[in-house]
């Protein structure tokens, strides 16, 4: 009868061990099937929704952190001046010492004449290398001379750029990223020509950016050969002359490109201006 006892007693022990075990695993799965779930990126879970919440969010997603600004470059070897570095993508750069300098001023859309800015709005999309805008001026010819106080039509050649997006330079001047169209990937922007007299074709003389013959921003779209125009009406006096394009992103800040090495997006032309 005792060994019964005894058996049942062990038979007992044993089920509520293995029930225990059982339970236990239960729990373990369980524990790693949530784990499982935790470690699923954000980025999977996004809605529609969640991305518009983060497009009002005032904190940075970490998703979105950028590991490159975190370190200076020293450790590449080479004499390299350090770079700034940041936790948190220089979010609040704008109420730092270096943001700061020389009383200035948040940009908030708006240009400036009488200080240095500031401005904390992200520089946006990048085009690929493959398409990196470009220009050449089709007219008038580099070296050409033209006739003084005549209408001057000056056109430009452009590729890799969608031409004709141009915000209000008064109050969005810098205020919102740089952008690509979805569909061709191209650059959206527009492109201006500036005209400075010069003493001469050969002369070293730095010219001054504020001095300037004619500006003029030009927010048409490219024509069916790739090419915009703008008119100088009666032309200019005699002299000699640099004509530039200075090509930007709809919001007007200068495009940032892929890689370092590589040519200019802008062209720029010398002509002479001559009574007939």
């Amino acid at each position: 009868m005792s060994a019964i006892v005894v058996a049942t007693g062990f038979l007992s022990q044993f089920l509520k061990l293995s029930s225990s075990q059982a339970g236990l695993a239960v729990q373990r799965r369980h524990l790693s099937e949530h784990r499982r779930l935790e470690l699923v990126p954000r980025a999977k879970k996004t809605t529609e929704k969640t991305s518009k919440d983060l497009q009002t969010s005032l904190t940075l997603d970490q998703s979105a952190l950028q590991k490159g600004s975190m370190q200076d470059g020293k450790e590449q070897g080479k004499n390299f001046k350090p770079s700034l570095t940041s936790k948190n993508n220089f979010i609040n750069f704008c109420l730092s010492p270096n943001g700061k300098v020389g009383g200035a001023l948040i940009m908030d859309g708006k240009q400036t004449k009488t200080k240095p800015a500031c401005n904390g709005i992200v520089w946006g999309m990048i085009p690929s290398q493959d398409k990196i805008p470009a220009c050449k001026f089709h007219s008038p010819k580099n070296l050409e001379t033209v006739g003084a106080n005549k209408d001057l039509v000056i056109s430009i050649n452009a590729k890799n750029i969608i031409l004709g997006h141009f915000t209000n330079p008064a109050t969005t001047y810098f205020s919102a990223p740089a952008q690509l169209d979805p569909k061709t990937l191209l650059m959206l922007g527009h492109l201006h020509v500036v005209v400075h007299k010069m003493t001469s074709l050969d002369s070293d003389q730095i010219l001054d950016p504020l001095e300037f013959k004619f500006f003029k921003g030009v927010d048409d779209a490219l024509d069916k050969d790739g090419r915009v125009s703008v008119t100088i009406k009666d032309g200019l006096d005699e002299g000699f002359y640099r004509i530039a394009t200075i090509m930007g992103a709809a919001n007007h800040q200068p495009i940032g490109t892929s890689l370092a090495q590589r040519g200019s997006n802008d062209d720029m032309i010398y002509i002479v201006v001559k009574k007939n």
